[in-house]
């Protein structure tokens, strides 16, 4: 992969990050389109590696207010 589709392509996924960290949404949505365009090889699978790798750094930032009581309830 050439470097500079590389850090283009690390731009739109920390932007896409940013925005999914303040609004809820946006790293799917909007930094999937761009990346497709950038280098389509890296579609799907760059885009779901990365939010699930997101995912678990909030899981693990919000981990105390985790309740798992609720799938006690539900499958117990």
């Amino acid at each position: 992969m050439d470097p500079l589709i590389f850090f283009a392509c690390l731009l739109v996924f920390i932007c896409g990050c940013f925005i999914q960290s303040a609004l809820g949404f946006g790293m799917g949505v909007l930094a999937g389109p761009f990346i497709l365009l950038l280098e389509p090889r890296l579609m799907p699978s760059a885009v779901v590696f990365i939010g699930m790798f997101m995912s678990a750094i909030v899981w693990y930032q919000y981990r105390h207010a985790v309740s798992l009581r609720f799938f006690n309830l539900c499958f117990f």
